[in-house]
C-alpha cells in the first residue's frame, strides 16, 4: 500500500484536483513520509528559481528540534489546489496545517481576499484558524501565543516592481516583531536564488 494511503484520506475538490488531509495526529515521521512523498513532488517547478521544497524543509526541520508543539503564524493563505498553485505558490497553508496535525500546534492565517479564506478552510484541518483581514493590522493585534515560525507572503511580489512589497513585508515584520521570541524564524516569499 502507498505510504499516502496508510496515514491519510484523500477527498476530491470541486475542480477535481487531489487535497489529502491526516485522520488524526501521527507521529513526525508521518509528516515526513507525507512531505517527501506527495509534498516535494507538487513543489517541483520548472522554474529552479522558484523551488521551494528545500526552504520549507528548512523551516519544518527547525520546528522538530523544538521538541514541542508550535505556533505557526503565516500571511495569505492557499490559493488554489492545483498543480499551479503547489509549484508556483500557495501550498504553504496545505503544508503547515499537515505539519500540526502530525506533531501538534495550531497555524494561524490571515488573508485579505474573502473568496481565498473561504476556499482555505475547506481545505485545512481544525488546527488551523484563516481569518479575512489585513495582515499588517492583524500582526499587530496578535497574542494567542508566541510564535515559532513567521511565513510572510501575503503581498503579491512583482519582479518589475518590487518595493511595494518589500515595503508590506516589511510592515508585517515590525507589527509581529514584539511577539517574537529568539527561536522563532522569520521567512519572506518571494525572492530568487540569484
Amino acid at each position: 500500500m502507498p505510504v499516502l494511503q496508510r496515514f491519510t484520506q484523500g477527498r476530491q475538490s470541486s475542480k477535481g484536483s487531489d487535497i489529502v488531509r491526516v485522520m488524526r495526529k501521527t507521529s513526525p515521521q508521518s509528516f515526513w513520509n507525507w512531505y517527501d512523498d506527495y509534498a516535494l513532488s507538487r513543489l517541483r517547478n520548472v522554474n529552479a528559481r522558484m523551488y521551494r521544497g528545500r526552504t520549507f524543509r528548512a523551516m519544518l526541520e527547525h520546528l522538530d528540534s523544538l521538541g514541542r508543539e508550535v505556533c505557526i503564524v503565516e500571511t495569505g493563505c492557499i490559493e488554489g489546489d492545483t498543480a499551479n498553485h503547489w509549484s508556483g505558490n500557495g501550498c504553504s497553508t496545505i503544508i503547515f496545517d499537515q505539519y500540526v496535525q502530525h506533531n501538534g500546534g495550531h497555524v494561524f492565517s490571515v488573508e485579505i481576499d474573502p473568496k481565498k479564506v473561504s476556499a482555505a478552510r475547506k481545505m485545512v484541518s481544525d488546527r488551523t484558524t484563516i481569518t479575512c483581514g489585513d495582515s499588517v493590522e492583524y500582526l499587530k493585534a496578535f497574542h494567542a501565543e508566541a510564535p515559532d515560525l513567521v511565513y510572510l507572503d501575503a503581498s503579491h511580489h512583482l519582479w518589475h516592481f518590487q518595493t511595494p512589497s518589500q515595503v508590506h513585508h516589511y510592515n508585517e515584520f515590525m507589527a509581529i516583531h514584539p511577539m517574537l521570541r529568539p527561536s522563532c524564524v522569520v521567512a519572506v516569499d518571494d525572492r530568487t536564488t540569484d
